[in-house]
């Protein structure tokens, strides 16, 4: 009777990465991460940057994830 019965999957990445891969493409997703791993911005700042550009983005999304507080690095 309870065969196959299996936890659901958690989600490994935060609500942030996730939207990115929705709305990027291969490149533009390239592009995102490797600003978001570059210490010159400062989190206000790219995110003020992306939303500049279309990509729904907050300080605090982008901090967390920075700082290894989201879903993603758990």
């Amino acid at each position: 009777m309870l065969e196959g019965l299996t936890p659901p999957e958690k989600e490994t990445l935060c609500a942030f990465i996730r939207n990115a891969m929705d709305q990027l493409d291969k490149a533009d997703m390239q592009i995102f991460l490797d600003n978001l791993a570059d210490a010159r911005w400062g989190h206000t700042e790219l995110a003020r940057a992306l939303t500049d550009r279309g990509f729904k983005a907050n300080d605090d999304q982008t901090r967390r994830h920075r700082t290894g507080k989201c879903i993603c690095v758990r």
